[in-house]
């Protein structure tokens, strides 16, 4: 009898510890499934404005709202997709930047710019143009993560 119920407390122990492993690994996928990956096109070299702080993030949605900030921009098409004007600044020069934006479940925002600083280069502001594959409301929050380290 102290047998039976020895196996069946380890039977039990067991399912315990695989259906916690078996949650805990849904709960790993729920938080994945929160972000959702938003493409973004470079078209800085298309767009000659500055903004005047540093690590800030501007939603364009007009043609009114960049010749405002920029007379000499091109016309874009803002139907479907949104202009983000990003800048910052470094104590070094900046060799290169990678950038990523996340939608996150609650309709806010995460660009991650990775810059890589270059000592050999002058230390100067950066700043990104980027074209959004879909429209973003004005008021919506960008939170902008910014890593910087060598190359």
């Amino acid at each position: 009898m102290k047998k039976n119920k020895f196996k069946l407390l380890l039977l039990f122990i067991g399912l315990v510890v695989i259906t916690g492993t078996t949650l805990s690994s849904c709960n790993d996928d729920d938080d994945q499934s929160q972000k959702e990956q938003i493409s973004i096109t470079d078209i800085t070299t298309n767009i000659p404005c500055l903004l005047t702080s540093n690590d800030t993030v501007k939603i364009i949605n007009s043609n009114e709202e960049l010749q405002a900030l920029c007379s000499n921009a091109p016309t874009l098409d803002f139907s479907n997709h949104s202009l983000l004007i990003v800048s910052g600044g470094t104590t070094n020069g900046v060799s290169g930047i990678n950038s990523n934006l996340e939608k996150l479940i609650n309709s806010n925002y995460i660009l991650s710019m990775d810059i890589q600083l270059n000592d050999a280069t002058v230390a100067e502001g950066w700043r990104k143009c980027y074209l959004t594959s879909e429209k973003i409301n004005s008021n919506t929050i960008i939170s902008l993560q910014v890593n910087s380290h060598q190359k």
